[in-house]
């Protein structure tokens, strides 16, 4: 999961916001990707919690961390 999500989230970033990218600096062309792929995996955090709970990992898509109502309440 972790593999596939930061990538995409970061080509998908990229692909979007082109231009505003193209003006900054190295260093903040660094940060932008760091927290692109962060914020990618985000929704991936449940595996962890999961790893410690009697919930068998396959059934992380059904865990809040999956739902867009806890991004957008967060």
């Amino acid at each position: 999961m972790y593999i596939a999500h930061g990538p995409i989230s970061y080509i998908t970033n990229e692909l979007i916001q082109k231009k505003r990218i193209s003006k900054l600096s190295t260093h903040e062309k660094s940060l932008v990707m760091i927290l692109s792929i962060l914020f990618g995996i985000l929704p991936d955090i449940d595996l962890a919690i999961l790893s410690m709970t009697s919930i068998p990992v396959f059934l992380h898509h059904k865990v809040f961390t999956h739902s867009i109502t806890f991004y957008v309440f967060n």
